[in-house]
């Protein structure tokens, strides 16, 4: 009960907005909720937005151990080959490689995806960042996902 209510806590200010949105139906919310509503008030309200919140938003409310990694994300098997072949030799130029070459949106930013919680990515991203075998700082063999071909760099790991 404690995790729903610490997880509502964000959501207080939106809350006491929505109160104060609402004050002016007052009178008619009491004639709905007794007769076709039921027991509706503001908590159910917030209960309800919470879940929209988390439906919607769920980096925003995301529980669990976290990672950070950056990929690299080609559509060709042939480039993304290319790619890890220098790697291999040359593993500082990940970020590089990203920028030039990655048609993720954070490409742009050398890859970098930031810190996300298991089943925020595609499971066989997952896999390879939440694997007790994943060694930080080491580029990922191939790995396909629905969205092509990427090579993952995870940069910090829970202990």
């Amino acid at each position: 009960m404690e995790h729903i209510a610490n997880a509502l806590k964000p959501l207080e200010p939106v809350y006491a907005q929505l109160k104060e949105l609402l004050a002016p139906l007052a009178p008619f919310h009491e004639k709905m909720s007794q007769k076709v509503l039921g027991p509706f008030n503001y908590y159910t309200v917030a209960v309800l937005i919470f879940q929209l919140v988390t439906a919607i938003l769920p980096s925003f409310f995301s529980f669990g151990p976290k990672v950070e990694a950056s990929h690299i994300l080609v559509k060709e098997e042939s480039k993304i080959k290319e790619l890890q072949s220098i790697l291999e030799k040359s593993p500082e130029k990940f970020e590089d490689l990203a920028k030039e070459h990655s048609t993720c949106p954070s490409g742009k930013q050398g890859g970098k995806l930031g810190k996300f919680s298991k089943g925020q990515m595609v499971s066989e991203f997952d896999m390879y960042c939440f694997s007790p075998s994943t060694k930080v700082d080491a580029v990922s063999p191939i790995i396909r996902t629905k969205f092509g071909y990427h090579l993952i760099k995870v940069t910090t790991k829970p202990n």
